[in-house]
Protein backbone atom coordinates (compact mmCIF):
# COMPACT_ATOMS: atom_id res chain seq x y z
CA UNK A 1 0.00 0.00 0.00
CA UNK A 2 1.43 3.43 -0.73
CA UNK A 3 1.80 6.28 1.97
CA UNK A 4 -1.02 8.16 1.08
CA UNK A 5 -3.66 4.94 0.76
CA UNK A 6 -1.98 4.24 4.27
CA UNK A 7 -2.73 7.70 5.74
CA UNK A 8 -6.34 8.04 4.17
CA UNK A 9 -7.74 4.99 6.05
CA UNK A 10 -6.00 6.06 9.27
CA UNK A 11 -7.37 9.07 9.04
CA UNK A 12 -10.85 7.57 9.40
CA UNK A 13 -10.42 6.38 12.55
CA UNK A 14 -8.08 9.19 14.18
CA UNK A 15 -11.40 10.32 16.04
CA UNK A 16 -11.45 7.35 18.54
CA UNK A 17 -9.26 4.39 18.02
CA UNK A 18 -6.19 6.09 16.26
CA UNK A 19 -4.36 8.75 16.98
CA UNK A 20 -1.18 10.43 15.25
CA UNK A 21 2.00 9.91 16.00
CA UNK A 22 5.70 11.48 14.48
CA UNK A 23 6.69 11.66 10.98
CA UNK A 24 9.08 9.60 9.98
CA UNK A 25 11.55 9.44 7.25
CA UNK A 26 12.83 6.25 5.47
CA UNK A 27 15.96 5.16 4.03
CA UNK A 28 14.85 6.50 0.84
CA UNK A 29 13.86 9.74 2.48
CA UNK A 30 10.85 9.43 1.72
CA UNK A 31 8.32 10.75 4.18
CA UNK A 32 5.21 9.04 6.14
CA UNK A 33 3.06 9.92 8.80
CA UNK A 34 2.98 6.82 11.63
CA UNK A 35 0.05 6.01 14.00
CA UNK A 36 -0.95 4.60 17.02
CA UNK A 37 -3.52 3.24 19.14
CA UNK A 38 -5.01 5.58 21.76
CA UNK A 39 -5.28 2.79 24.02
CA UNK A 40 -3.49 -0.68 24.43
CA UNK A 41 -6.96 -2.65 24.91
CA UNK A 42 -7.73 -1.66 20.77
CA UNK A 43 -4.78 -3.35 19.70
CA UNK A 44 -5.24 -6.13 21.89
CA UNK A 45 -8.93 -6.89 20.54
CA UNK A 46 -7.99 -6.34 16.95
CA UNK A 47 -4.75 -8.74 17.44
CA UNK A 48 -6.82 -11.01 19.38
CA UNK A 49 -9.63 -11.26 16.22
CA UNK A 50 -7.44 -12.05 14.00
CA UNK A 51 -6.91 -15.96 12.80
CA UNK A 52 -3.68 -17.64 13.71
CA UNK A 53 -2.82 -18.31 9.73
CA UNK A 54 -4.15 -14.81 9.00
CA UNK A 55 -1.81 -13.43 11.77
CA UNK A 56 1.30 -15.61 10.89
CA UNK A 57 1.00 -14.35 6.99
CA UNK A 58 0.50 -10.48 8.23
CA UNK A 59 3.82 -10.70 10.51
CA UNK A 60 5.93 -12.31 7.78
CA UNK A 61 4.71 -10.17 5.55
CA UNK A 62 5.45 -7.04 7.60
CA UNK A 63 8.79 -8.40 8.92
CA UNK A 64 9.87 -8.70 5.07
CA UNK A 65 8.84 -5.72 3.98
CA UNK A 66 10.99 -3.53 7.06
CA UNK A 67 13.77 -5.61 5.53
CA UNK A 68 12.94 -4.67 2.07
CA UNK A 69 12.74 -0.62 3.55
CA UNK A 70 15.91 -0.77 6.06
CA UNK A 71 18.86 -2.10 4.60
CA UNK A 72 21.07 -4.34 6.72
CA UNK A 73 23.07 -2.21 8.18
CA UNK A 74 19.87 0.10 9.44
CA UNK A 75 17.94 -2.04 10.96
CA UNK A 76 19.65 -1.93 14.91
CA UNK A 77 16.66 -0.57 16.02
CA UNK A 78 14.15 -2.29 14.38
CA UNK A 79 16.03 -5.36 16.26
CA UNK A 80 13.79 -6.61 18.58
CA UNK A 81 10.69 -6.18 16.31
CA UNK A 82 12.01 -8.40 13.61
CA UNK A 83 12.59 -10.83 16.03
CA UNK A 84 9.16 -10.86 17.06
CA UNK A 85 7.40 -10.92 13.61
CA UNK A 86 9.85 -13.53 12.61
CA UNK A 87 9.15 -15.77 16.03
CA UNK A 88 5.34 -15.46 15.57
CA UNK A 89 5.86 -17.54 12.12
CA UNK A 90 8.47 -20.01 14.28
CA UNK A 91 11.38 -19.17 11.89
CA UNK A 92 14.03 -19.53 14.22
CA UNK A 93 16.89 -18.79 12.92
CA UNK A 94 15.60 -15.70 11.32
CA UNK A 95 14.78 -14.36 14.76
CA UNK A 96 17.74 -15.24 16.80
CA UNK A 97 19.97 -13.43 14.26
CA UNK A 98 17.81 -10.13 14.91
CA UNK A 99 18.10 -10.91 18.76
CA UNK A 100 21.91 -10.75 18.19
CA UNK A 101 21.72 -7.77 16.66
CA UNK A 102 19.66 -6.49 18.91
CA UNK A 103 21.95 -7.10 22.03
CA UNK A 104 24.53 -5.69 20.09
CA UNK A 105 22.57 -2.44 20.45
CA UNK A 106 22.06 -2.67 23.71
CA UNK A 107 25.41 -3.76 24.87
CA UNK A 108 27.13 -0.73 22.92
CA UNK A 109 24.14 1.77 24.82
CA UNK A 110 25.62 -0.41 27.90
CA UNK A 111 22.02 -1.05 28.73
CA UNK A 112 22.42 -4.04 30.62
CA UNK A 113 18.60 -4.79 31.71
CA UNK A 114 17.77 -5.02 28.15
CA UNK A 115 20.47 -6.93 27.06
CA UNK A 116 19.65 -9.76 29.67
CA UNK A 117 15.57 -9.30 28.79
CA UNK A 118 16.72 -10.20 25.36
CA UNK A 119 18.71 -12.62 26.77
CA UNK A 120 15.94 -14.19 28.35
CA UNK A 121 13.51 -14.21 25.26
CA UNK A 122 16.77 -15.94 23.15
CA UNK A 123 16.92 -18.63 25.49
CA UNK A 124 13.20 -19.32 24.97
CA UNK A 125 13.63 -19.35 21.33
CA UNK A 126 16.84 -21.57 21.63
CA UNK A 127 15.19 -24.38 23.57
CA UNK A 128 12.81 -24.84 20.54
CA UNK A 129 15.40 -25.83 18.59
CA UNK A 130 17.41 -28.74 17.18
CA UNK A 131 19.85 -30.82 19.07
CA UNK A 132 22.68 -30.11 16.51
CA UNK A 133 22.36 -26.47 16.67
CA UNK A 134 20.93 -25.50 20.24
CA UNK A 135 23.60 -26.86 22.24
CA UNK A 136 25.99 -24.36 20.13
CA UNK A 137 23.48 -21.88 20.42
CA UNK A 138 23.05 -22.37 24.14
CA UNK A 139 26.99 -21.73 24.33
CA UNK A 140 26.85 -18.56 22.70
CA UNK A 141 23.93 -16.96 24.45
CA UNK A 142 25.57 -18.03 27.43
CA UNK A 143 28.72 -16.37 26.81
CA UNK A 144 26.87 -13.32 26.11
CA UNK A 145 25.08 -13.49 29.70
CA UNK A 146 28.57 -14.01 31.54
CA UNK A 147 30.47 -11.33 29.33
CA UNK A 148 27.38 -8.95 31.05
CA UNK A 149 27.58 -9.96 34.12
CA UNK A 150 31.54 -9.98 34.57
CA UNK A 151 31.54 -6.58 32.70
CA UNK A 152 29.04 -5.46 36.17
CA UNK A 153 31.30 -7.41 38.14
CA UNK A 154 28.18 -9.43 39.24
CA UNK A 155 28.50 -12.07 41.53
CA UNK A 156 26.41 -14.58 39.01
CA UNK A 157 29.15 -14.62 36.50
CA UNK A 158 31.12 -17.12 38.34
CA UNK A 159 28.31 -19.73 37.64
CA UNK A 160 27.51 -18.84 34.46
CA UNK A 161 31.03 -19.32 33.56
CA UNK A 162 31.33 -22.80 35.44
CA UNK A 163 27.77 -23.45 32.82
CA UNK A 164 29.80 -22.77 29.51
CA UNK A 165 32.94 -24.58 30.78
CA UNK A 166 30.65 -27.85 31.53
CA UNK A 167 28.40 -27.46 28.40
CA UNK A 168 31.94 -26.90 26.01
CA UNK A 169 33.05 -30.07 27.70
CA UNK A 170 30.18 -32.41 27.05
CA UNK A 171 30.09 -31.09 23.69
CA UNK A 172 33.95 -31.09 22.83
CA UNK A 173 34.26 -27.66 21.89
CA UNK A 174 37.57 -26.96 23.69
CA UNK A 175 37.64 -22.96 22.78
CA UNK A 176 34.42 -22.34 24.22
CA UNK A 177 36.08 -24.40 27.18
CA UNK A 178 38.86 -22.30 27.41
CA UNK A 179 37.18 -19.15 26.84
CA UNK A 180 35.06 -20.02 29.42
CA UNK A 181 37.54 -21.28 31.93
CA UNK A 182 39.52 -17.53 31.41
CA UNK A 183 36.33 -15.92 32.24
CA UNK A 184 35.71 -17.96 35.40
CA UNK A 185 39.36 -17.18 36.62
CA UNK A 186 38.45 -13.72 35.80
CA UNK A 187 35.16 -13.75 38.48
CA UNK A 188 37.20 -15.99 40.55
CA UNK A 189 39.73 -13.61 41.08
CA UNK A 190 37.31 -11.24 42.12
CA UNK A 191 37.50 -12.63 45.84
CA UNK A 192 39.89 -15.44 45.94
CA UNK A 193 43.17 -15.36 43.89
CA UNK A 194 44.97 -18.89 44.90
CA UNK A 195 41.33 -20.02 43.23
CA UNK A 196 41.44 -18.20 40.30
CA UNK A 197 45.47 -19.04 39.59
CA UNK A 198 44.05 -22.99 39.99
CA UNK A 199 42.12 -22.12 36.76
CA UNK A 200 44.39 -20.57 34.93
CA UNK A 201 47.11 -23.78 35.37
CA UNK A 202 43.49 -25.66 33.92
CA UNK A 203 43.29 -23.43 31.02
CA UNK A 204 47.11 -23.29 30.04
CA UNK A 205 46.96 -27.77 30.40
CA UNK A 206 43.68 -27.45 28.36
CA UNK A 207 45.09 -24.96 25.42
CA UNK A 208 47.52 -28.17 24.34
CA UNK A 209 44.37 -29.44 22.84
CA UNK A 210 43.09 -26.37 21.10
CA UNK A 211 43.78 -27.55 17.20
CA UNK A 212 44.19 -24.02 15.96
CA UNK A 213 47.31 -22.61 16.66
CA UNK A 214 46.14 -19.00 16.46
CA UNK A 215 42.88 -20.08 19.20
CA UNK A 216 45.99 -21.37 21.03
CA UNK A 217 47.73 -18.48 21.28
CA UNK A 218 45.19 -15.90 22.17
CA UNK A 219 44.08 -18.19 25.01
CA UNK A 220 47.69 -18.65 26.10
CA UNK A 221 47.84 -14.60 26.00
CA UNK A 222 44.52 -14.04 28.11
CA UNK A 223 46.12 -16.98 30.60
CA UNK A 224 49.88 -15.04 31.24
CA UNK A 225 47.77 -11.54 31.41
CA UNK A 226 45.83 -12.98 34.63
CA UNK A 227 48.57 -14.39 36.14
CA UNK A 228 50.39 -11.37 35.70
CA UNK A 229 47.54 -9.19 37.11
CA UNK A 230 47.06 -12.01 40.09
CA UNK A 231 50.34 -13.27 41.16
CA UNK A 232 52.63 -10.18 40.09
CA UNK A 233 54.91 -9.61 37.67
CA UNK A 234 56.96 -12.10 36.06
CA UNK A 235 59.69 -11.33 33.32
CA UNK A 236 59.63 -14.61 31.67
CA UNK A 237 56.06 -15.05 31.61
CA UNK A 238 55.59 -11.21 29.99
CA UNK A 239 57.70 -12.15 27.30
CA UNK A 240 55.80 -15.34 26.42
CA UNK A 241 53.22 -13.28 26.07
CA UNK A 242 54.22 -10.78 23.99
CA UNK A 243 55.97 -13.99 21.38
CA UNK A 244 52.59 -14.76 21.18
CA UNK A 245 51.48 -12.05 20.42
CA UNK A 246 54.10 -10.87 17.60
CA UNK A 247 53.23 -14.58 16.00
CA UNK A 248 49.50 -13.30 16.41
CA UNK A 249 50.38 -10.07 14.79
CA UNK A 250 52.05 -11.82 12.38
CA UNK A 251 49.91 -14.75 11.37
CA UNK A 252 46.65 -13.62 12.32
CA UNK A 253 43.47 -11.71 10.72
CA UNK A 254 43.03 -8.01 11.50
CA UNK A 255 39.85 -8.80 13.91
CA UNK A 256 42.27 -11.96 15.54
CA UNK A 257 45.01 -8.94 16.08
CA UNK A 258 42.66 -6.76 17.86
CA UNK A 259 41.44 -9.20 20.24
CA UNK A 260 44.85 -10.19 21.41
CA UNK A 261 46.02 -6.64 21.48
CA UNK A 262 43.15 -6.05 24.08
CA UNK A 263 44.51 -8.93 26.41
CA UNK A 264 48.10 -7.70 25.74
CA UNK A 265 47.21 -4.11 26.56
CA UNK A 266 46.60 -4.73 30.32
CA UNK A 267 49.99 -6.28 30.19
CA UNK A 268 51.36 -2.95 28.81
CA UNK A 269 49.77 -1.10 31.58
CA UNK A 270 51.36 -2.52 34.38
CA UNK A 271 54.95 -2.52 32.68
CA UNK A 272 55.30 1.30 31.79
CA UNK A 273 53.97 0.83 28.32
CA UNK A 274 51.24 3.36 28.89
CA UNK A 275 51.17 5.14 25.69
CA UNK A 276 50.95 1.29 23.96
CA UNK A 277 48.32 0.40 26.20
CA UNK A 278 46.06 3.48 25.52
CA UNK A 279 46.57 3.26 21.59
CA UNK A 280 46.06 -0.44 21.38
CA UNK A 281 42.61 -0.01 23.38
CA UNK A 282 41.83 3.15 21.36
CA UNK A 283 42.27 0.69 18.04
CA UNK A 284 41.24 -2.92 19.11
CA UNK A 285 38.14 -1.22 20.69
CA UNK A 286 37.08 0.28 17.11
CA UNK A 287 38.03 -2.96 15.25
CA UNK A 288 36.36 -5.25 17.60
CA UNK A 289 32.49 -2.87 17.83
CA UNK A 290 32.77 -2.89 13.71
CA UNK A 291 33.20 -6.38 13.80
CA UNK A 292 30.91 -7.57 16.42
CA UNK A 293 28.61 -9.91 14.52
CA UNK A 294 31.84 -12.08 14.39
CA UNK A 295 32.85 -12.62 17.91
CA UNK A 296 32.25 -14.05 21.33
CA UNK A 297 30.62 -11.62 23.76
CA UNK A 298 33.63 -11.98 25.98
CA UNK A 299 36.30 -9.77 23.83
CA UNK A 300 34.08 -7.17 23.06
CA UNK A 301 33.63 -7.77 27.75
CA UNK A 302 37.13 -7.16 28.12
CA UNK A 303 37.70 -4.28 25.43
CA UNK A 304 34.87 -2.40 26.87
CA UNK A 305 36.49 -2.80 30.52
CA UNK A 306 39.74 -1.62 28.99
CA UNK A 307 38.11 1.24 27.46
CA UNK A 308 36.34 2.61 30.56
CA UNK A 309 39.38 2.16 32.75
CA UNK A 310 42.03 1.13 30.86
CA UNK A 311 42.20 4.09 28.91
CA UNK A 312 41.72 6.93 31.20
CA UNK A 313 44.18 4.99 33.53
CA UNK A 314 46.91 5.29 31.22
CA UNK A 315 46.30 8.71 30.38
CA UNK A 316 46.94 9.19 34.09
CA UNK A 317 49.95 7.58 33.95
CA UNK A 318 51.09 9.98 30.97
CA UNK A 319 50.06 13.10 32.88
CA UNK A 320 47.29 13.57 30.25
CA UNK A 321 44.61 14.53 33.72
CA UNK A 322 42.37 16.40 31.27
CA UNK A 323 42.09 13.62 28.82
CA UNK A 324 41.86 10.93 31.99
CA UNK A 325 39.22 12.88 33.41
CA UNK A 326 36.99 12.95 30.85
CA UNK A 327 36.99 9.37 30.01
CA UNK A 328 36.67 8.38 33.58
CA UNK A 329 33.65 10.69 33.35
CA UNK A 330 31.95 9.72 30.54
CA UNK A 331 32.21 6.03 31.33
CA UNK A 332 31.02 6.52 34.94
CA UNK A 333 27.82 8.32 33.20
CA UNK A 334 26.94 5.97 30.86
CA UNK A 335 26.73 3.21 33.73
CA UNK A 336 24.86 5.39 35.90
CA UNK A 337 22.31 6.66 33.12
CA UNK A 338 21.90 2.61 32.49
CA UNK A 339 21.23 2.27 36.83
CA UNK A 340 24.49 -0.43 36.62
CA UNK A 341 26.00 1.19 39.97
CA UNK A 342 28.31 -1.54 40.88
CA UNK A 343 29.87 -1.01 37.35
CA UNK A 344 30.05 2.82 37.74
CA UNK A 345 31.78 2.16 41.59
CA UNK A 346 34.48 0.28 40.12
CA UNK A 347 35.25 3.01 37.73
CA UNK A 348 34.88 5.47 40.29
CA UNK A 349 37.55 3.55 42.57
CA UNK A 350 40.10 3.55 39.52
CA UNK A 351 39.32 7.71 38.71
CA UNK A 352 40.89 7.73 42.42
CA UNK A 353 44.51 7.36 40.31
CA UNK A 354 43.80 10.52 38.76
CA UNK A 355 42.87 12.80 41.71
CA UNK A 356 45.80 11.44 43.69
CA UNK A 357 48.28 12.02 41.31
CA UNK A 358 46.38 15.74 40.95
CA UNK A 359 46.72 15.82 45.03
CA UNK A 360 42.87 16.52 45.31
CA UNK A 361 43.24 14.61 48.17
CA UNK A 362 39.73 15.49 49.70
CA UNK A 363 38.14 14.44 46.30
CA UNK A 364 39.75 10.83 46.68
CA UNK A 365 38.79 10.50 50.45
CA UNK A 366 35.04 11.75 49.44
CA UNK A 367 34.92 9.00 46.60
CA UNK A 368 36.26 6.01 49.04
CA UNK A 369 34.04 6.82 51.48
CA UNK A 370 30.61 4.90 50.02
CA UNK A 371 33.07 2.04 49.44
CA UNK A 372 34.42 1.90 52.85
CA UNK A 373 31.27 2.10 54.83
CA UNK A 374 29.69 -1.07 54.95
CA UNK A 375 26.93 0.03 57.68
CA UNK A 376 25.64 1.90 54.48
CA UNK A 377 26.96 -0.16 51.86
CA UNK A 378 26.70 -3.97 52.28
CA UNK A 379 29.82 -6.04 51.84
CA UNK A 380 28.23 -7.84 48.88
CA UNK A 381 28.12 -4.49 46.62
CA UNK A 382 31.82 -3.66 47.07
CA UNK A 383 33.69 -6.15 45.95
CA UNK A 384 37.03 -7.06 47.99
CA UNK A 385 38.89 -5.84 45.08
CA UNK A 386 37.55 -2.34 44.86
CA UNK A 387 37.38 -2.07 48.65
CA UNK A 388 41.45 -3.34 48.42
CA UNK A 389 41.91 -0.17 46.11
CA UNK A 390 39.81 1.99 48.10
CA UNK A 391 41.81 1.42 51.75
CA UNK A 392 45.38 2.39 49.70
CA UNK A 393 44.25 5.33 48.36
CA UNK A 394 42.58 6.63 51.72
CA UNK A 395 45.83 6.08 53.26
CA UNK A 396 47.50 8.03 50.31
CA UNK A 397 44.98 10.44 50.34
CA UNK A 398 45.53 10.92 54.20
CA UNK A 399 49.41 11.03 53.46
CA UNK A 400 48.99 13.69 51.48
CA UNK A 401 46.59 15.76 53.70
CA UNK A 402 49.47 15.08 56.80
CA UNK A 403 46.77 12.86 58.62
CA UNK A 404 49.19 10.21 59.68
CA UNK A 405 47.36 8.43 62.43
CA UNK A 406 44.46 8.36 59.81
CA UNK A 407 46.70 6.91 56.87
CA UNK A 408 48.21 4.27 59.11
CA UNK A 409 44.63 3.09 60.00
CA UNK A 410 43.76 2.60 56.39
CA UNK A 411 47.29 1.15 55.63
CA UNK A 412 46.87 -1.62 58.38
CA UNK A 413 43.40 -2.31 57.11
CA UNK A 414 44.47 -2.90 53.73
CA UNK A 415 47.47 -5.11 54.94
CA UNK A 416 45.25 -7.14 57.45
CA UNK A 417 42.38 -8.04 55.31
CA UNK A 418 45.37 -8.73 51.86
CA UNK A 419 46.15 -11.73 54.57
CA UNK A 420 42.92 -12.97 55.00
CA UNK A 421 41.61 -12.45 51.54
CA UNK A 422 44.45 -12.18 48.48
CA UNK A 423 42.91 -10.63 45.16
CA UNK A 424 44.33 -9.95 41.65
CA UNK A 425 46.12 -6.58 41.91
CA UNK A 426 47.60 -7.06 45.53
CA UNK A 427 50.89 -6.80 44.31
CA UNK A 428 50.36 -3.52 42.27
CA UNK A 429 48.88 -1.96 45.04
CA UNK A 430 51.26 -2.69 47.64
CA UNK A 431 53.88 -0.90 45.80
CA UNK A 432 51.53 2.20 46.41
CA UNK A 433 51.01 1.70 49.89
CA UNK A 434 54.62 0.90 51.12
CA UNK A 435 55.13 4.07 48.74
CA UNK A 436 53.10 5.32 51.08
CA UNK A 437 54.03 3.95 54.17
CA UNK A 438 57.81 5.49 53.45
CA UNK A 439 56.35 9.22 53.11
CA UNK A 440 54.31 8.47 56.54
CA UNK A 441 57.19 7.59 58.71
CA UNK A 442 59.60 10.08 57.18
CA UNK A 443 56.79 12.73 58.05
CA UNK A 444 56.27 11.14 61.66
CA UNK A 445 59.94 11.40 61.67
CA UNK A 446 60.61 7.80 61.66
CA UNK A 447 64.03 8.63 59.30
CA UNK A 448 65.59 5.33 60.05
CA UNK A 449 62.55 3.22 59.85
CA UNK A 450 61.41 4.80 56.82
CA UNK A 451 65.30 4.09 55.21
CA UNK A 452 64.66 0.05 56.05
CA UNK A 453 61.31 0.65 54.44
CA UNK A 454 61.90 2.32 51.73
CA UNK A 455 64.85 -0.74 51.09
CA UNK A 456 62.18 -2.90 51.30
CA UNK A 457 60.23 -1.15 48.40
CA UNK A 458 63.22 -1.01 46.01
CA UNK A 459 63.92 -4.59 46.15
CA UNK A 460 59.81 -5.26 45.48
CA UNK A 461 60.05 -2.80 42.59
CA UNK A 462 63.08 -4.29 41.41
CA UNK A 463 60.82 -7.53 40.71
CA UNK A 464 58.66 -5.65 38.44
CA UNK A 465 58.67 -3.81 34.74
CA UNK A 466 56.33 -0.95 36.88
CA UNK A 467 58.70 1.88 36.22
CA UNK A 468 56.79 4.80 37.25
CA UNK A 469 56.92 2.61 40.59
CA UNK A 470 60.70 2.10 40.15
CA UNK A 471 61.30 5.68 40.27
CA UNK A 472 58.70 6.50 43.03
CA UNK A 473 60.35 4.02 45.39
CA UNK A 474 64.05 4.98 44.87
CA UNK A 475 62.68 8.89 45.10
CA UNK A 476 61.36 8.09 48.34
CA UNK A 477 64.44 5.77 49.70
CA UNK A 478 66.73 8.99 48.69
CA UNK A 479 63.76 11.29 50.82
CA UNK A 480 64.27 8.67 53.17
CA UNK A 481 68.32 8.97 53.34
CA UNK A 482 68.60 12.68 53.20
CA UNK A 483 66.21 12.87 56.21
CA UNK A 484 69.01 10.47 58.32
CA UNK A 485 71.79 12.67 56.88
CA UNK A 486 73.02 10.33 54.46
CA UNK A 487 73.95 12.59 51.60
CA UNK A 488 75.84 9.85 49.38
CA UNK A 489 72.86 7.25 49.94
CA UNK A 490 70.51 9.70 48.84
CA UNK A 491 72.81 10.92 45.69
CA UNK A 492 73.01 7.36 44.47
CA UNK A 493 69.24 6.98 44.80
CA UNK A 494 68.99 9.39 43.11
CA UNK A 495 70.45 8.62 40.08
CA UNK A 496 69.00 4.91 40.59
CA UNK A 497 65.49 7.15 39.95
CA UNK A 498 66.49 8.94 37.18
CA UNK A 499 67.83 5.54 35.57
CA UNK A 500 64.15 4.33 35.77
CA UNK A 501 62.76 7.19 34.11
CA UNK A 502 65.24 7.09 31.06
CA UNK A 503 63.96 6.30 27.68
CA UNK A 504 60.08 6.04 28.85
CA UNK A 505 57.56 8.61 29.79
CA UNK A 506 56.47 8.45 33.35
CA UNK A 507 55.62 12.64 34.07
CA UNK A 508 53.92 11.81 37.78
CA UNK A 509 57.10 10.22 39.03
CA UNK A 510 59.62 12.38 37.52
CA UNK A 511 58.99 15.28 38.30
CA UNK A 512 58.89 14.09 42.08
CA UNK A 513 62.33 12.64 41.45
CA UNK A 514 63.99 16.32 39.99
CA UNK A 515 62.57 17.94 43.05
CA UNK A 516 64.05 15.28 45.32
CA UNK A 517 67.18 15.52 43.43
CA UNK A 518 67.57 19.07 43.57
CA UNK A 519 67.20 18.86 47.72
CA UNK A 520 69.91 16.39 47.68
CA UNK A 521 72.29 18.20 45.50
CA UNK A 522 71.35 21.24 47.66
CA UNK A 523 72.61 19.24 51.09
CA UNK A 524 75.78 18.42 49.68
CA UNK A 525 76.37 22.65 48.12
CA UNK A 526 75.97 22.10 44.82
CA UNK A 527 73.17 24.87 43.88
CA UNK A 528 73.75 24.57 40.27
CA UNK A 529 72.69 21.08 39.95
CA UNK A 530 70.22 21.82 42.23
CA UNK A 531 68.39 24.44 40.28
CA UNK A 532 68.89 22.54 36.93
CA UNK A 533 66.49 19.70 38.82
CA UNK A 534 64.22 22.24 40.09
CA UNK A 535 63.69 23.83 36.91
CA UNK A 536 63.08 20.44 34.82
CA UNK A 537 60.89 19.51 37.92
CA UNK A 538 59.29 22.56 37.47
CA UNK A 539 58.37 21.94 33.34
CA UNK A 540 57.21 18.85 33.92
CA UNK A 541 54.52 19.70 36.83
CA UNK A 542 53.50 23.12 33.88
CA UNK A 543 53.03 20.29 31.29
CA UNK A 544 50.96 18.25 33.13
CA UNK A 545 48.51 20.96 34.66
CA UNK A 546 48.76 22.46 30.87
CA UNK A 547 46.93 19.40 30.38
CA UNK A 548 43.64 21.38 32.88
CA UNK A 549 41.49 24.36 31.59
CA UNK A 550 43.34 27.33 33.01
CA UNK A 551 41.16 27.93 35.90
CA UNK A 552 39.77 24.48 36.57
CA UNK A 553 39.78 23.63 40.89
CA UNK A 554 41.87 20.25 40.32
CA UNK A 555 44.61 22.20 38.20
CA UNK A 556 44.58 24.85 41.05
CA UNK A 557 45.33 21.90 43.29
CA UNK A 558 47.72 20.17 41.39
CA UNK A 559 50.11 23.47 41.07
CA UNK A 560 49.57 24.90 44.46
CA UNK A 561 50.18 21.55 46.05
CA UNK A 562 52.85 20.14 43.44
CA UNK A 563 54.72 23.49 44.39
CA UNK A 564 54.64 23.23 47.68
CA UNK A 565 56.30 20.00 47.95
CA UNK A 566 58.70 20.46 45.11
CA UNK A 567 60.15 23.45 47.51
CA UNK A 568 59.95 21.88 51.02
Amino acid sequence: MDGESFESICEGFTAFTLRRDKLLSLPNNQLVCTYSFNHALYREVIYDGLGQMRRASLHRAIGEQLEAIYPPNQRGDLAVRLAQHFSVVQDWPRALDYLRSALHVANGRSARRDAMALLDRAVDIVAKLDDHVRIPAEIEFLEWRAAIEAVAHDPGAQQTYAQIAQKARQYGDVDAQCRALLGLAYAVSWRDLAGSMRVVEQVLDLSAQQADPIQQDLTRITAHVRRLWGNGWNRAEGQACEEAVIRLRQHGDRLTTARANASFAMLCIISARYREAHDLVDEGYRVLREASHNLVEIDLARIAWMRHVGVPWSLVSLGEFGAARREFDAGIAIFEQNDDLVTARVVQSFRCVLLLHAMDYEGVLQATAPLLDLSADPMSLVLPTVRRQALVFSGLAEVGLGNNAAALRYFQMAERETALQAVHLDWYWRLQLEWGMVNLLIADGANVTALVRAKGLCDLVAQTDERTFQALAWEARAGAALACGENAEALESVANSLAACKDVDVPLAEWRVHATAASAYRAIGDEAAAAAHSNLGAAIRQRIAGTLPQNDPLRAKFEQRSELLASA
